[in-house]
């Protein structure tokens, strides 16, 4: 019986298992079991199932109540009048059921309850706060839970048990329990069990509560019910962990290298020179090198190292945009680790962060890893978790260059004592503060692996480079003529066109230059014509320039090139911009992939992070001498895929007008000039038919004094061709 119990009056993770200590004796000795979770999600009803099996063994019924998990799309379309709220609840409750990625304890308890479903021995109901009105809607999100035994003795227990991963593995988390036999707690027993009846008849002043809608339990059921009484108990493995690993249990797995993972010797040479500077420092390495791999396998050498000294690790992954987040968690778990995705509203990965680090602090867990964008890394909520922490800390920025902005640099973590930094390019264009401060923070760059370097070593695939010369039109050489000889006035006779302030008035007219060169109208034509000959073909990417600002006319130079050749040409091509949907991204990508899409026209999307290694061709009409941009779209489309032997880039440049009767005009138009060559040279020097690429050149390096010009040099300067 519950009154045999040594329950205690107060339960804390700090000296407690709230498992093994309060939730399985209980379930044990009941019959009856309430509980009101808060959200409806996978992980809070599964969070309700702790200690179940013995519950379910002894022929037990259970009460459940939650609240759906509306979005912010949820609300308005209530509040709108864009869909019943009846629709929107269930709606939210087939999503929840829907997640197919969980940990395997949250599926084995879900199949307990979807059993106790099945057996009519659990009943689920639905609560809202409810306003005046249809439309009014509120989340109900009250935390209790109510034991009773055949003696009708109680135990309640309310506290924070925040309902998620971390709250079934890793919170720290606090348990006020009342005894309905102790004189001291009998009144609060009495007033909660009160509610809690009153709650499930929908008697409460101020709430909504139904039934669990039948499509919802049809889910549950199809998902999760097992054929058979589930024998296995829900908490052999993951929770009884702790008898196999130092610190306890590990939710979030221990970093490995994979028997199938092999690096190669550059990567191996990366890690080696990363301790050898002590653990900081940074990785310049050819995009599509291997860098996410190469980086955790650094963290498996930092984390063997550490648990040989008895000392977890945590680890924080910065990347600039969420399918990046996606790529490094499934990438982190070919290593074995389960990691914390830190996207979405705060309150769906905010109290696992938490309580993850809480646990490192506590030395109850290994390890952990957690990856956040640079939005949510900056964020106040992202950093009332991090700031207070003092144990051992890597700190991983991916696309690093990104992270010298100065929001970005003020929330690097001073206490993170490992710090390492991955980019192709990781100085910031125009912005030599922010380049330095980057260098400040993780330390000199301790490896270089170039494109050479990576085709040389069969990382990445050979390529041909073709440059494609256009002209201006009439009206676009007038404002061309009229920028250039601003820049020339602001620039003065100075060798450096970089301004010190990345917003001062040589900044916005250098912009200003290269988004008309980047638009030139000629470049839509010569795009069409270069296609006559391979609408045949499949796997070809377009980069397009931003679309046109208010002064300009006519379509943009993304539809421009839909229209020559979606229609004009008959191919079968698509966008690829920020407006496009996660699902509509992935079903283009699958489409291009198998090549029944022959053409994907980006803007700036697949820039960052994207892995298309099926692309064959890559035609930049927007093109810029920010080499982190040229740098990235090359890499994409060098990438290594079946079948696959080189690659084809063609670089579409504009021949500026001959403006040398203003002999001051001139010299400026030449260092622009010279500043685009430097591009045009970088990516021919590593093509295999970069001489044959220059020939083209000859005549507009002969007019602006430019034969001297060779190699690599300085990158830098925005404008021209």
């Amino acid at each position: 019986m519950l009154r045999d119990l040594d329950l205690q009056p107060y339960y804390r993770s700090d000296r407690h298992q709230l498992l093994r200590d309060f939730y399985e004796p209980c379930l044990g000795q009941a019959c009856r079991y309430d509980r009101a979770v808060g959200y409806f999600t996978s992980t809070s009803l599964a969070a309700a199932a702790r200690g179940v099996r013995s519950f379910a063994e002894r022929d037990g019924l259970m009460r459940l109540v939650a609240s759906p998990h509306l979005t912010g799309d949820d609300i308005t379309a209530i509040q709108e009048g864009y869909e019943a709220r009846d629709d929107v609840v269930q709606r939210s409750l087939l999503r929840e059921l829907a997640d197919s990625e969980m940990p395997d304890l949250i599926r084995r308890r879900l199949e307990f309850l979807a059993w106790l479903v099945a057996e009519q021995r659990l009943d689920i109901k639905i609560a809202l706060v409810a306003g005046g009105g249809s439309t009014d809607v509120g989340i109900y999100h009250e935390k209790v839970g109510i034991f009773a035994d055949e003696r009708d003795d109680r135990v309640v227990f309310t506290g924070s048990a925040n309902e998620s991963v971390g709250g079934l593995v890793a919170n720290f988390e606090a348990l006020e329990v009342f005894r309905s036999w102790l004189p001291e707690d009998q009144a609060r027993v009495v007033r909660w069990v009160a509610d809690f009846g009153a709650l499930w008849e929908n008697h409460t002043a101020g709430l909504l509560v139904y039934d669990f809608p039948a499509a919802a339990r049809q889910q549950l059921l199809d998902r999760y019910r097992p054929a058979h009484r589930p024998r296995r108990d829900p908490e052999e493995t993951e929770e009884r962990a702790g008898e196999t690993v130092p610190f306890g249990h590990a939710p979030f797995g221990q970093p490995t290298i994979p028997d199938h993972v092999n690096l190669r010797d550059y990567q191996r040479s990366a890690v080696r020179q990363w301790f050898a500077a002590n653990g900081r420092g940074l990785w310049e390495m050819a995009t599509g090198a291997g860098k996410t791999f190469t980086a955790l396998a650094a963290v498996a050498n930092v984390y063997r190292q550490l648990a040989q000294r008895d000392r977890p690790l945590a680890v924080i992954v910065v990347c600039p945009f969420q399918h990046l987040v996606g790529q490094w968690a499934e990438a982190a778990a070919a290593f074995g680790i389960r990691a914390i995705r830190c996207v979405g509203p705060r309150g769906e990965w905010m109290p696992t962060l938490g309580a993850a680090l809480l646990a490192i602090t506590a030395r109850e867990v290994p390890f952990v890893l957690a990856v956040a964008t640079n939005q949510t890394f900056a964020g106040d909520a992202f950093q009332a978790q991090l700031l207070p922490f003092r144990g051992d800390l890597l700190l991983i920025g991916d696309e690093v260059h990104n992270l010298g902005a100065p929001t970005l640099r003020r929330a690097l973590p001073g206490q993170a004592a490992y710090r390492l930094g991955l980019s192709a390019t990781p100085e910031r264009h125009f912005d030599p503060v922010g380049t330095s401060e980057l260098y400040r923070y993780f330390g000199d760059t301790v490896f270089t692996f170039t494109l050479a370097d990576a085709i040389a070593a069969g990382a990445l695939v050979p390529y041909r480079y073709h440059p494609v010369l256009v002209t201006l039109q009439d009206d676009e050489e007038e404002e061309y003529l009229r920028l250039t000889e601003r820049i020339a006035r602001l620039a003065g006779a100075g060798d450096d066109l970089i301004p010190e302030s990345t917003q001062g008035p040589l900044q916005m007219v250098l912009f200003e230059r290269a988004r008309l060169v980047g638009r030139a109208a000629a470049k839509v034509p010569a795009l069409q014509r270069l296609m006559e000959s391979l609408r045949d073909t499949a796997h070809n990417l377009v980069y397009c320039a931003d679309s046109p600002t208010g002064h300009d006319r006519g379509p943009s130079q993304l539809d421009a090139v839909v229209a020559a050749l979606g229609r004009t040409l008959d191919m079968r091509v698509n966008t690829y911009t920020h407006q496009t949907s996660p699902a509509d991204r992935g079903e283009r990508r699958r489409r291009f992939a198998c090549g029944d899409l022959q053409v994907l026209a980006a803007i700036r999307c697949l820039d960052e992070g994207i892995d298309i290694p099926e692309a064959r061709r890559g035609f930049i009409l927007a093109s810029t001498t920010n080499p982190r941009q040229f740098v990235q779209r090359r890499g994409r489309l060098l990438r290594p895929s079946p079948g696959k032997r080189r690659a084809d880039l063609y670089d579409f440049l504009v021949v500026p007008p001959d403006i040398s009767a203003d002999q001051k005009i001139w010299q400026t138009e030449r260092r622009l000039v010279a500043r685009e060559l430097m591009r045009v040279l970088e990516l021919a020097d590593a093509a295999e038919n970069g001489p044959e690429a220059l020939a083209c050149l000859l005549d507009l390096r002969k007019r602006y004094h430019l034969l001297d010009i060779g190699g690599i040099a300085e990158r830098q300067g925005e404008g021209g061709m």
